[in-house]
């Protein structure tokens, strides 16, 4: 009676068969213990040996994926911390990084996320305490009747935008606890006719010569009267808060890069 044909060989009985025979038993040894064609226990064998092959190849693309991909994650998070050192009083702008979501997406539930919440709504309190103070500043400009203020240096008088600098520069000084008398306001002349009012780095402006004491002594009254106003006050207060929310951030951040692998899954993860 004529036999009928043999099962499909399944894969794992290929993956067996390649097996014994990488440990030296040959094919026709194979097929006479199993009861197959040498021809079939050959093509088996190859089967087997190429699906490993593809089985190694991916999961090596997909180490090398995730690799990659965690490294540009700890490279965001350092490019982050470089941010918050250099911010300078602003949102944090990574917001918008195409790593933002991802990272977030990795680690939901981090304090970093509320830390950096906290962040940006203190640099929004202190933008809006700046323009408080170049607001109380222009007022106080538009009480000075000794010279005229002026926009340019050329002009005769005092420079608005170089005292809403100079001022602001005062009030962050007195936040960061600098002494704000160090710096005199000293005249240089400028021609025959006028004196350059400077206040260290700053030119305040160019008046003429037999008003500089008067301006002098405004500036200096002026530099007197900055520490006890409201928005000095607001800004040392934001000042301290920035410093310790940015050692709280930077910690978390730390924490992130010396760990070297980002727990959790993304969008963007390659399996």
């Amino acid at each position: 009676m004529a036999q009928g044909r043999r099962p499909a060989v399944s894969l794992q009985v290929c993956r067996e068969w390649l097996r014994r025979y990488e440990q030296s038993e040959s094919p026709p040894e194979i097929a006479k213990t199993e009861g197959y064609d040498v021809r079939t226990v050959r093509k088996c064998i190859q089967v087997a040996r190429e699906e490993r092959e593809q089985r190694e190849a991916r999961t090596s693309l997909l180490k090398n994926g995730l690799e990659m991909h965690q490294a540009d994650l700890i490279a965001f998070v350092k490019k982050l911390d470089q941010e918050i050192v250099h911010a300078d009083g602003r949102p944090i702008g990574l917001r918008g990084h195409l790593l933002w979501q991802p990272l977030r997406e990795h680690m939901p539930r981090a304090r970093l996320w509320d830390l950096c919440a906290s962040w940006d709504q203190l640099q929004g309190r202190r933008a809006r305490t700046l323009q408080e103070i170049s607001e109380h500043i222009v007022r106080i400009t538009g009480e000075i009747k000794m010279v005229p203020v002026v926009h340019q240096l050329e002009k005769e008088g005092l420079l608005e935008d170089k005292l809403v600098g100079l001022v602001n520069w005062w009030i962050m000084g007195r936040a960061q606890g600098r002494q704000l008398d160090s710096e005199p306001i000293t005249a240089a002349a400028s021609g025959l006719d006028h004196v350059i009012i400077q206040c260290g780095v700053w030119t305040c402006g160019r008046v003429p010569k037999g008003k500089q004491k008067g301006v002098i002594d405004w500036l200096h009254a002026l530099r007197s009267q900055v520490s006890g106003w409201p928005e000095t006050e607001a800004m040392t207060e934001i000042m301290s808060k920035t410093g310790e929310l940015t050692k709280k951030i930077r910690d978390e951040l730390a924490v992130i890069t010396y760990r070297h692998i980002i727990p959790g899954h993304c969008s963007l993860c390659p399996f």
